[in-house]
């Protein structure tokens, strides 16, 4: 058997190299494993941008669905035997008499009014269950 003498100055030598040779192995790897995270970041956005973004398009679609349309600026007015009334007067009454019954305007669900000028009246359903008249 033979055996080699290897002098202090080699041998840290060489232990150096071999250190070294780890380092770079180690770096590799951190560069290798912080890639791959980034990677993996990426492809978590992108996935979540694929279902979100198309999620969000469909609730913004919907939203301007469900937008209520301007209405066309209306007057409307019943003329009989030389009296006129506007009908947003009559509303306004019949929403007047409304509160005055201890009841909120904000409760209306809807309101059906049925204008009769031979009584000078306005007869109304609010809500499908209350009814009354207002005169003007």
């Amino acid at each position: 058997m033979t055996t080699k003498k290897v002098t202090k100055t080699a041998a840290a030598k060489e232990v150096k190299e071999v250190a070294k040779k780890a380092a770079e192995t180690v770096e590799t790897t951190a560069k290798e494993v912080k890639e791959a995270a980034k990677k993996a970041a990426e492809t978590v956005e992108t996935t979540t941008k694929e279902k979100v973004v198309p999620e969000a398009k469909k609730v913004v679609e919907k939203v301007k669905k469900a937008t209520v349309k301007k209405e066309v600026k209306q007057k409307i007015v019943v003329e009989y035997q030389g009296n006129q009334v506007d009908t947003k007067d009559l509303v306004a009454a019949v929403k007047k008499q409304w509160a005055k019954g201890k009841n909120k305007v904000s409760d209306i669900k809807s309101m059906d009014l049925y204008v009769k000028p031979e009584d000078s009246a306005v007869y109304y359903v609010i809500n499908e269950e209350s009814a009354g008249k207002v005169e003007f």
